[in-house]
């Protein structure tokens, strides 16, 4: 092989054993990173050796004891498949309404006049969804921190006081709270929420790894694709998510190459010229 320029990070692919140590033919259990943003993929090589004394120099003796190879990958997108992945926890989507709370939703108490033979004025926030529990809901003004009490009826209302039709989401207030804001945490069922679901024990599930990319030579007049192929690997480490902020940030995941299978090796490499 001649020298050779990286053009692209690659995309991997992780392949799970079946319990049987064959590759998993279920490719709906194949795990790929979709549009993922990569960084970078980093493969190491560490030659672990011992150093042994020799009497009749100044120089030791290093003996090899084995090869520890890893490989990094840096995303700067969060990628859910890869964390349920390495955290040994499932994704599901619910078929059914599950509940689903949100927390401090603000809102601002608006007037509403509803025409007609006798026009009626109320004060209200419409969260557009039934609630899960009516009791189950807690409204705090934005301003003064302070609760506002949850009436069984909508007469009589005054200032703090609110009434919740938990079949609606309708939530109404006294005219002197007109033009508030509040803070709204509730919990609503809603269709088709995606789930990952971690187990109390984990399990540290092997894989095949293949990164796919593009490279090209020295001078750049031969592109070629590569594949660097790993027979079995298992996540190692910390893994972490990225940090909760409106500042992007990246996360890495780090593998470990275990022994082959009989009659694979460790690490493959290929490359093959693009016509």
């Amino acid at each position: 092989m001649n020298d050779l320029i990286f053009k692209v990070a690659g995309k991997p692919l992780l392949i799970p054993y079946a319990a049987d140590g064959t590759e998993e033919t279920d490719t709906t259990k194949w795990i790929t990173v979709g549009k993922g943003i990569i960084d970078k993929i980093t493969p190491k090589s560490n030659k672990k050796t011992t150093s042994i004394n020799d009497g009749n120099s100044q120089h030791t003796h290093d003996l090899p004891l084995g090869l520890e190879q890893t490989i990094a990958i840096a995303f700067n997108s969060f990628s859910p498949v890869i964390y349920a992945a390495a955290n040994s926890s499932t994704i599901s989507t619910a078929i059914a309404t599950s509940a689903f709370t949100h927390v401090d939703s603000e809102h601002v108490i608006t007037k509403v006049v509803t025409t007609g033979e006798t026009p009626v004025t109320t004060y209200e926030v419409d969260l557009d969804t039934a609630l899960t529990d009516s009791s189950l809901i807690l409204i705090r003004d934005a301003e003064t921190n302070t609760d506002y009490e949850q009436k069984e009826s909508a007469t009589g209302l005054t200032a703090g006081d609110c009434y919740v039709d938990s079949d609606t989401g309708l939530i109404e207030f006294a005219a002197a709270d007109n033009g508030k804001s509040v803070y709204i945490t509730y919990t609503a069922d809603i269709a088709s929420v995606e789930t990952i679901s971690t187990p109390d024990a984990i399990s540290n599930k092997v894989y095949k790894l293949i990164v796919t990319g593009v490279i090209a030579n020295i001078n750049g007049t031969d592109t070629l694709l590569d594949c660097l192929i790993f027979d079995r690997v298992v996540f190692t480490d910390d893994v972490s998510a990225p940090e909760r902020t409106n500042s992007p940030g990246g996360w890495t995941v780090n593998f470990k190459i275990q022994p082959p299978r009989a009659g694979h090796n460790a690490c493959e490499w290929k490359t093959v010229k693009i016509a």
